[in-house]
């Protein structure tokens, strides 16, 4: 599906005006993200179009993404909960960019400029997931939960992003074009070596 289908497709909450409290969080990350710098970021909603960083005027090979903010509340849980709160919102639709990669990569670039979604109410966020991380604490009955929350998730979810073999650990790659397999390959062929495993 093109961005372009995704915004057409917005869901009907983006029509609705933001809360007071949404104005608020809308207000502290946009003075956030006007001090993007080397890159340019296009924020849309409902409310209009913002472009932070370069002007659209600059080179094609700068680097630029174009976020559309679907649902308010994407500033509300970026504020209480940082960028763990922004994430939680793409999971639920609040909002779409056409370009994660790109997103994530001016994210990092501008990071020392936007420790302020990491503040503040953030900060209230976290200890609140800090109270919550410990009443799923790994006693007996908690690990168990725990586990079947991460893992218990069907093989059919795992084969989409795992080897043949169902392995985590890092494969590695020596070309680009490498596929998975033979990066996990490779990296089994690396371990055998090391431990010099014989056939006995």
């Amino acid at each position: 599906m093109s961005f372009d289908t995704l915004l057409a497709s917005a869901p009907a909450s983006a029509l609705r005006e933001p809360s007071m409290v949404e104005r608020i969080t809308r207000h502290r990350l946009q003075t956030s993200l006007e001090e993007l710098r080397e890159c340019r970021l296009v924020v849309e909603e409902n409310a209009g179009t913002r472009t932070f960083g370069l002007p659209a005027q600059t080179p094609q090979d700068t680097l630029h993404a174009r976020v559309r903010v679907h649902d308010p509340a994407f500033y509300r849980m970026t504020a209480l909960n940082g960028s763990v709160g922004a994430g939680e919102a793409f999971m639920d639709g609040l909002w779409d960019c056409d370009n994660l990669v790109s997103l994530i990569r001016i994210l990092v670039r501008n990071r020392d400029h936007l420790d302020a979604m990491e503040t503040g109410l953030a900060r209230l966020g976290g200890s609140a997931m800090k109270v919550l991380h410990a009443l799923s604490r790994n006693t007996r009955s908690g690990s168990r939960r725990n586990i079947a929350a991460h893992y218990d998730l069907g093989n059919d979810l795992f084969k989409l992003f795992l080897d043949e073999n169902m392995m985590y650990s890092s494969a590695l790659y020596e070309s680009e074009h490498d596929s998975l397999d033979v990066a996990s390959t490779r990296k089994l062929d690396r371990i055998c070596r090391k431990l010099a495993l014989t056939p006995n």
